[in-house]
Order: structure tokens, then C-alpha cells, then sequence
């Protein structure tokens, strides 16, 4: 019933718009067997829709299965040369670096 309306360009669009606003006020009874389809077809139009997926929560902080972050990050066994951790005293070395 809504597509009983050609095609557009875009640029005729506001015109047409300004038209039509001014027939309904002026004449709604001309629209009064659309309301209900317009009335329908309007929450598709206005509302998002937004999916964000699980909520995390203190028991399953990654509710996603995905790989979980951890703090402090797991030391990794390489040539990088371990330092203290901050707040550590250690000694002579730290004020070499």
C-alpha cells in the first residue's frame, strides 16, 4: 500500500514532502486508511536496534569466549631482561638503568 509512489529524485523529495504535509493537514480525511501502515512502518524507521551482545559480569567476565584479559599480563620467557616490579627496591641496578 506505502509503494503506490514512484520513484523520486532525490532533489524532489523535500518539495514532494512539503506537498503532501500540507495536503494531510488540510485534508486528512484523504489519509485517514494509511495511518494504520504508517503508524506501523514508523519504529522501523526511528528506533535503532542495537545488539551488544552478553553482559559481563564478576563471574563471567568474558561472556563471549573469547580470550580473556588477565592483569598483569603473564610474564613471557624471552632475551627482554626482567626488571623490578615498581615500588620493588633493587638496589644498585635500578640506578644503572
Amino acid at each position: 500500500m506505502l509503494n503506490t509512489v514512484p520513484a523520486l529524485p532525490h532533489a524532489k523529495l523535500p518539495p514532494f514532502l512539503a506537498v503532501i504535509t500540507e495536503l494531510a493537514a488540510s485534508h486528512p480525511h484523504l489519509f485517514r486508511q494509511h495511518i494504520p501502515a504508517l503508524l506501523a512502518l514508523l519504529p522501523s524507521l526511528l528506533l535503532l536496534v542495537i545488539d551488544v551482545g552478553p553482559t559481563p559480569t564478576v563471574a563471567q567476565p568474558n561472556p563471549s569466549g573469547a580470550s580473556s584479559f588477565t592483569f598483569p599480563p603473564m610474564p613471557t620467557s624471552g632475551g627482554a631482561e626482567e626488571r623490578p616490579v615498581l615500588g620493588e627496591k633493587c638496589g644498585r641496578a635500578c640506578l644503572n638503568s
